[in-house]
């Protein structure tokens, strides 16, 4: 009989936030959160056959190009009634330095400030971590001197670090594109900046932050990975976030569709957006 109906498994990255940029009084900015992660792990969710769903998939936010101000937020990416939010901004330093809340949140600038909420808005499965702590001149809850926090990694299942002030937290590692493309870490938080040490880059595609002679870097394209943040203005220059990606993973049987660009692992098909677009059921 004819196919009405069938499932399917999905990956849905939100942008991620650009990095917080810091000030030349020594004051580093908080590292950007990641783009909100949602997934299935299964074929489990029903789409119907001949319809046609638009995929949104949402820009990394910008890095802020000024002293002492925030990193934008990521946008969302969207499939049917799946939303991932936009990882949150990073924090600015010294005041009102707090990381912005998102899927994940972006990290503190070093005040110390307080990290934006991960998760935001809630989602049924959580999309994604808080942001870490900025550190004060003392080191706070810092790593080492004047620390921002790192915007916080994802985990659906709960297990991976929520980000620190310095490094970013870990993304999470998916597979649903298969061999020989998975798996692949997605949606890792930005690391914070830092005067003295050197940052370490999040799997998952965060930038890594700045020095005080050494810009951050962006988050990795269609990671949904957030930006590494600024020192000071110029010599260590926060980045913007990642661009998200959405990904659809059918059985080839089901359905003759060549939207996205179109890959195959068995009998499944995997259609992957990088950009908008329409998914024909």
């Amino acid at each position: 009989s004819e196919v009405h109906s069938y499932n399917v498994q999905y990956l849905v990255v939100a942008g991620g936030g650009g990095g917080g940029q810091g000030n030349t009084a020594n004051y580093a900015g908080g590292g950007g959160g990641a783009g909100g992660l949602r997934t299935v792990a299964t074929k489990s969710f029903a789409v119907t056959k001949g319809a046609t769903i638009p995929v949104t998939v949402g820009g990394g936010g910008a890095a802020p190009g000024a002293d002492d101000t925030l990193g934008t937020s990521g946008c969302n990416s969207i499939f049917s009634t799946i939303t991932s939010a936009g990882g949150g901004g990073g924090g600015r330093s010294p005041s009102s330095g707090a990381g912005l809340a998102g899927g994940s949140g972006g990290g503190g600038g070093a005040s110390p400030a307080a990290a934006g909420a991960g998760n935001t808005p809630p989602s049924p499965c959580t999309q994604g971590n808080p942001g870490g702590i900025g550190g004060d001149p003392s080191g706070g809850t810092g790593t080492g001197a004047n620390n921002g926090g790192g915007g916080g990694g994802h985990s659906c299942a709960g297990t991976n670090a929520t980000g620190t002030a310095e490094n970013g937290g870990d993304g999470t590692v998916n597979g649903v594109r298969g061999a020989p493309f998975d798996p692949v870490a997605y949606a890792g938080g930005g690391g914070g900046a830092n005067y003295a040490g050197l940052p370490v880059a999040a799997p998952g595609g965060g930038g890594i932050g700045a020095k005080y002679d050494r810009n951050a870097t962006a988050g990795g394209a269609n990671t949904g990975g957030g930006g590494g943040a600024g020192a000071r203005i110029p010599g260590g220059i926060s980045a913007a976030g990642g661009p998200g990606i959405v990904i659809i993973r059918r059985l080839t049987a089901c359905s003759t569709s060549t939207s996205g660009t179109v890959t195959t692992c068995g009998s499944d098909t995997i259609h992957s957006f990088t950009g908008d677009g329409t998914f024909v059921v």
